[in-house]
């Protein structure tokens, strides 16, 4: 009975372990709900992990929409404005079960709308979303779990604390159960000359009647939580104040801070005023701003401006995006934006020997900033041009990455060149990158000294990107693996061959690289359209890679045809691949290897090393012991665990040894002739991600 117990534990454990190595989609999720005409509301915006592989998933989506037979939003809206955008959170399970969702929703004026998500610890979600407030009694908001209308408002603000009506931003916590734990409203409060709060139908000394503020004077932006759970939060600051009003001949005046209104940021705690800040100084209206709070919004830290410049004159200026905030395992603080402007040097604020020293169309740039946010280094992207200031390349930086074994900080973005500019260099810091022509990039720059340690392109017969409409790529930079989500028009490179769609066609796909550039595996999404609007968000937590988006046409995954019929498509599937959990290792020839025994003539050569999915042996001069016609190997990886492995035979003294199931790693492989001597050669196996 014991030998028959211990022999069904030996082959459940051989099956779980043959399952554990194949590489394969293990199940793909899709919803599409009904969109206004020349909408796109059905996508992903980001996703995390946690430590046992659950997902995260933060959404779009469209009124009607269903994953696996449940409705995105329970309930029928009502009333009102109801083509507006909901957002969504969701916990999967790595089977693919939906555990819980929660919803945002409100069915007037600016939609509600999830930014982003930050996992810290197994202990805390994060949420950055923006909601419009309600200001009239037949508006609603969704707010998770909870019906907020205008008679309720409390439950997010003090009445008396509110300073206008309209869009402003929010940073949730839940559990990992879904259950909301805090809730963060930031938001800016003004005075005007005698301190007095301006608030909705205020008498204001102005000479305005029935004024109010305008709704976007708090914007939503980038947010980070450190490992010592401060709060990082950064917006592009407009210290403008808008009043509305009915006296007005235009409507509507602006007002700046110099006008003596006061600006002071107020933070919110689950309906509770945590505190006020004191005047903020400001080098001009318009501006970026990195706020940094204690855990638990309890107090404000730090906050800077990120440039100063004494010029008014600002028409012509301004950002195109900040694309991230991000701190390394010393609390460093990492900003990656992209600018346009009109002045030519635009000095940090804090430190005038920094600047921003802007002679194109648009620049890059990473600056660092120490934990208490004073500007340390800034490192920029810069493409000659036929003419100063008036080149029209344009320069996209969309993510940055603190890889998490080196410390070193990966950029991907992409360029975007006029006909103009091909042929003068692109420029990272003061290193020269080998990029002729528009492409996806990425370039791997020093942790302390902003020095380029590597890059890498995507070249392409047209024109290829990183970029993305709605939400900030999220890619992965592991294990000398960089993957992440291209698109592309025309022929892409890969490797020795080329991916052909029609000249005037997009496609996208994974493209995966190593931390030198040198190009891994591909795969194809399978979408030819004349044009592409995606969304992606890649989570990887071991063997496990989650892929999720969104597609305004048709794209294929694991066979699986997904298909918008008219409404954009938002995709989750899990793929499997043991090979994520060991480092890719490059060479540069991977030829044969051969073992000559000069005094008998025998050689053993094994061929393709390094290898993907098999090998093949060849012995010459000898041959390979065998047992009742089977030929055997003993194969060891790094770390000591030997096992038995069969050869295949193909021809005389030729076989085959298929190692599809291994994951990536270095492996000795022992060979016995038949006169018993022992021969062992050293095998490497390379990423073999989605079978190829």
């Amino acid at each position: 009975m014991k030998r028959i117990l211990s022999l069904l534990l030996f082959l459940a454990a051989t099956m779980f372990t043959t399952a554990l190595h194949a590489q394969h989609f293990d199940w793909v999720k899709s919803y599409s709900g009904q969109e206004p005409l020349g909408k796109f509301w059905n996508y992903i915006v980001s996703s995390v992990t946690d430590s046992h592989g659950n997902l995260y998933v933060a959404g779009q989506f469209a009124n009607g929409a269903t994953i696996d037979g449940q409705s995105l939003l329970p309930f029928s809206p009502h009333g009102g404005q109801t083509e507006n955008p909901n957002s969504c959170i969701m916990k999967i399970s790595p089977q693919g079960n939906i555990l819980w969702t929660k919803i945002l929703h409100a069915n007037y004026g600016q939609p509600t709308r999830i930014y982003d998500l930050q996992l810290v610890g197994d202990t805390a979600l994060y949420a950055n979303v923006s909601i419009p407030i309600p200001k009239e009694n037949n508006e609603y908001l969704y707010f998770y779990d909870t019906l907020i209308t205008k008679d309720n408002l409390d439950y997010l603000l003090y009445m008396d604390s509110i300073s206008y009506t309209g869009i402003t931003t929010a940073i949730s916590s839940f559990d990992l159960d879904g259950n909301l734990n805090e809730n963060y409203l930031l938001h800016m409060a003004y005075k005007d000359s005698k301190g007095k709060l301006i608030t909705l139908d205020r008498q204001t000394n102005n000479g305005f009647d029935s004024v109010y503020i305008a709704n976007e004077q708090f914007k939503p932006g980038n947010f980070h939580v450190d490992n010592l759970g401060n709060i990082y939060f950064g917006h592009l600051s407009t210290d403008l104040l808008w009043l509305y009003c009915d006296t007005c001949a235009s409507q509507s005046q602006s007002y700046n801070l110099s006008n003596g209104l006061i600006g002071e940021i107020v933070v919110m705690v689950n309906g509770h005023q945590r505190f006020f800040d004191a005047p903020i100084s400001h080098p001009s209206i318009y501006n970026f701003r990195i706020f940094k709070f204690s855990p638990h919004f309890n107090d404000m830290l730090a906050c800077r401006y990120i440039f100063y410049e004494t010029n008014s004159s600002w028409s012509n200026w301004s950002y195109t995006s900040s694309r991230e905030l991000t701190t390394d395992n010393e609390n460093n603080v990492f900003l990656l934006c992209n600018i346009n402007s009109d002045i030519q040097r635009l000095p940090l604020s804090g430190d005038t020997t920094l600047s921003a020293n802007l002679n194109n169309y648009t620049e890059g740039m990473v600056i660092k900033f120490d934990d208490e946010l004073t500007p340390l280094s800034i490192t920029q992207l810069t493409t000659g041009s036929s003419g100063q200031g008036i080149s029209m390349t344009n320069n996209v930086f969309n993510q940055c990455i603190v890889e998490p074994d080196s410390n070193s900080i990966i950029v991907l973005g992409s360029i975007a060149r006029a006909q103009q500019d091909y042929g003068y260099p692109v420029l990272i810091g003061q290193d020269s990158l080998d990029i002729q022509d528009a492409c996806a990039y990425f370039v791997r720059i020093d942790n302390q000294t902003g020095a380029l340690q590597s890059h890498g392109h995507v070249p392409t017969s047209s024109r290829t990107t990183f970029l993305t409409q709605h939400s900030i790529l999220k890619s992965i930079a592991q294990k000398n693996r960089i993957i992440t989500l291209v698109g592309y028009k025309g022929d892409i490179q890969t490797g020795d061959s080329s991916i052909s769609i029609a000249p005037n066609m997009f496609g996208a796909g994974l493209y995966i690289c190593d931390y030198e550039g040198n190009y891994i595996n591909y795969i194809d999404y399978g979408i030819e359209a004349n044009n592409v609007i995606l969304s992606s968000s890649l989570s990887l937590h071991d063997s496990i890679l989650y892929i999720t988006g969104g597609s305004q046409f048709d794209l294929k995954l694991n066979n699986t045809q997904l298909s918008p019929t008219g409404n954009s498509t938002a995709y989750i599937a899990c793929y499997i691949d043991t090979a994520f959990m060991t480092s890719y290792i490059h060479t540069e020839d991977p030829g044969e290897v051969s073992i000559t025994l000069v005094e008998d003539g025998l050689a053993l050569v094994a061929y393709p090393n390094p290898f993907r999915q098999s090998v093949r042996i060849k012995v010459q001069g000898g041959q390979l012991k065998e047992h009742n016609g089977t030929v055997t190997a003993i194969l060891t990886d790094l770390s000591g665990r030997r096992g038995e492995v069969r050869l295949t035979p193909d021809a005389p003294g030729q076989y085959t040894l298929d190692l599809t199931s291994r994951p990536q790693a270095t492996y000795l492989l022992t060979l016995t002739t038949s006169d018993g001597r022992q021969h062992t050669v050293r095998l490497l196996k390379q990423s073999d991600i989605f079978g190829n």
